[in-house]
């Protein structure tokens, strides 16, 4: 007999969330930003440019990047590390910002970054 995921408790979701808040130097969260992640290995061989990005993301309105599907059904791995960069303009100067989460199957991860 077998169980699906919903009726087996020791199940553990193939799927990873993170949620990237972008805020300025004094604490306000930043909308419309786009937020790229790349797995580890991806950035290491291609870097930060965005067409190499396994996902992509908008800051809402409060200023949050929902990442919902960041998946290890392509991998045995127990863990992943992503990198995420957002790319914006601050006083006419193009800009990068990056943090590394390292994810298990199922986690749920915030991370914030200051564009300053």
């Amino acid at each position: 007999i077998a169980c699906s995921k919903d009726e087996n408790p020791s199940f553990v979701s193939e799927i990873a969330k993170a949620t990237i808040i972008l805020k300025d130097v004094n604490g306000n969260r930043v909308p419309n930003i786009p937020v790229y992640a790349y797995e580890e290995f991806n950035w290491i061989v291609n870097g930060e440019h965005p067409f190499y990005a396994n996902y992509t993301k908008v800051s809402n309105v409060e200023g949050e990047a929902f990442f919902s599907d960041i998946n290890f059904n392509e991998t045995n791995d127990s863990q992943l590390t992503f990198v995420f960069f957002a790319h914006y303009t601050l006083e006419g100067i193009n800009k990068t910002k990056g943090v590394s989460v390292t994810f298990n199957r199922g986690s749920n991860k915030t991370e914030t970054l200051i564009l300053d």
